[in-house]
């Protein structure tokens, strides 16, 4: 593994600088979520840090509280609290809104948003194509395994990509893109 001529193929080397959110959260021991975020910080006693990821991530209020007794949307916020409090450049995230209320699917990709300006690269796999439209800078749209499309959101969302990528017929109604059918159908 390498990137811009750095050798990451040490894994201690790659995880200092690539930081990654898998889709599949699990959480093997009864641990305080403060204490999970810390296991994202180089150094452990980093309590600042771990209290700016947590409220980066609206997780303060049970950072006393064992992961075990969160709801699978506070697992998911504190997870990805663990992953901001520590100083990867690279950001790779799968899915990490996915167990999230609506309000905290926007506040999340705010702060991923903000991640990025602050200069992380910043990956994030999602398939709500809305708040990929909404907050990434650049889209790359797959089908069997292959990149279709490499576009900014207006460039990549398109009638004709959404029907040959997805097989969906999309339309406008008062301005709100919506999904009209399965492509070739009548809607």
């Amino acid at each position: 593994v390498a990137l811009e001529g750095a050798d990451f193929s040490d894994r201690a080397a790659r995880a200092r600088h690539i930081g990654y959110l898998p889709q599949a959260r699990v959480l093997a021991w009864p641990m305080a979520a403060r204490d999970v975020v810390a296991l994202g910080c180089a150094a452990r006693d980093d309590t600042a840090a771990v209290a700016r990821a947590l409220a980066c991530c609206d997780a303060a209020a049970y950072a006393h509280r064992n992961v075990d007794s969160l709801s699978g949307g506070e697992q998911a916020r504190v997870l990805l609290a663990r992953l901001l409090a520590g100083d990867a450049d690279i950001l790779l995230l799968d899915e990490p809104v996915d167990a999230l209320d609506p309000a905290h699917r926007f506040d999340i990709m705010r702060v991923l948003r903000a991640e990025a300006a602050g200069g992380r690269a910043v990956l994030v796999i999602l398939h709500d194509l809305t708040l990929a439209a909404r907050f990434c800078d650049r889209i790359v749209l797959m089908k069997e395994g292959r990149a279709v499309v490499d576009a900014p959101p207006d460039a990549a969302f398109t009638p004709e990509m959404m029907a040959r990528i997805f097989g969906i017929d999309i339309v406008s109604v008062s301005g709100l893109v919506v999904a009209a059918g399965l492509h070739g159908e009548n809607a």
